[in-house]
This record gives structure tokens, C-alpha cells and sequence, in this order.
């Protein structure tokens, strides 16, 4: 398979920080309702194996090549990835909301952009296709209060909009360690 040590390293970081949200996950197993995507863990039994952003010719061999999805894509492929998705044959790791730049000025307010936020959610959680939501904003930093809480009011946007209640996951570098994945998820 010829993929680059990037794509390697972030899907390594992903499946952490995914195992590590599944840990939060556990109180709502009662009120899934199983998707085409659901056979991927925490909500099946097949281990989450992707990589952002894949293109022809890696989009037409990923199945081939032993990946369980595809994504996430960055925002501004939000609306060909589901298309990407569909022809690769693989559920979707979809990117949801926008970036915030907690250090600089705002561009709107939190409650402007989890309205937002909730809209594409009811938009495109009909879309059977999309196994896990990708929070836009990436290396939120568990020290710093203001980010904390926009995750855990991001989340609960997306966990009231969603009728799949799929998993929610984002980013993390690779110096992270589970201590400090505990925190965020």
C-alpha cells in the first residue's frame, strides 16, 4: 500500500483518540439505532482504519487495502467527501463545525456557531453513511478552560441532533498521553 508516513501517523492518532472517546460512550449505548456505518467500533466490532483526505488513485484501492472508512476531510471537501465515501464503499468520518481560533478574535458567537452546528447535523445525519463525527477544531488543549467547554458544548449539540447518536472524535497530536486523552474525552 503506498501511503505517506502523514496519513500514518494521524490515523494512528485518531484510533487513540477514538478508543479513548469510546471510554465516554459507554452511558448512551442504550438508545443507538444501527446504521450501514455501525459495524465500526464503539458501535460494532471492526476497528476504525483511515486516513484524511484520500484522493484517486489511493480512493479506489482503500477498501482493497483494508480500510474500514474514509476521512476525515477537511471542511472545504465537506461536500464531495460524501460522494468519496459512496465510491469507495466505506462509511464516512465526517468534519463537523467550525475552526475557532480560541487565541484570537472571534468571528461569531458560541451560540451562532452551534446553531450552525445543529442545523448540519439535522441536515446530514440522514446520511447513513457517516460512521463518526470529526470535530473541525483540532488539538483542543485540556488545560485551558474555554476549550473544555466548547468541546462539551459541541458534543452535546451534536448528541442531540444526531437520531444515530454516533461517535464524536477529533484530532490529538501523538505527544499526548492517555492521561491526558482521559481528560478530553
Amino acid at each position: 500500500m503506498d501511503m505517506k508516513l502523514g496519513y500514518f501517523t494521524r490515523t494512528i492518532s485518531m484510533i487513540a483518540v477514538l478508543i479513548a472517546l469510546a471510554i465516554s460512550l459507554e452511558s448512551c449505548s442504550g438508545s443507538r439505532k444501527p446504521t450501514p456505518a455501525s459495524d465500526i467500533y464503539p458501535q460494532g466490532t471492526k476497528l476504525l482504519f483511515s486516513a484524511y483526505t484520500l484522493r484517486e488513485p489511493q480512493l479506489s484501492e482503500a477498501k482493497a487495502n483494508g480500510f474500514t472508512a474514509i476521512g476525515p476531510y477537511y471542511r472545504r471537501d465537506k461536500s464531495r467527501a460524501v460522494n468519496f465515501a459512496e465510491r469507495a464503499g466505506l462509511p464516512l468520518i465526517y468534519s463537523i463545525g467550525p475552526k475557532i481560533d480560541f487565541a484570537g478574535t472571534k468571528i461569531e458567537s458560541d451560540a451562532e456557531a452551534l446553531e450552525k452546528i445543529a442545523r448540519e447535523v439535522n441536515e446530514v445525519s440522514k446520511i447513513e453513511d457517516i460512521a463518526i463525527w470529526n470535530l473541525g477544531n483540532e488539538e483542543l488543549r485540556h488545560w485551558r478552560t474555554r476549550e473544555m467547554d466548547w468541546l462539551k458544548k459541541v458534543t452535546a449539540v451534536i448528541r442531540a441532533n444526531d437520531p444515530y447518536d454516533r461517535p464524536i472524535m477529533m484530532y490529538e497530536p501523538n505527544h499526548r498521553n492517555s492521561e491526558q486523552l482521559e481528560i478530553t474525552g
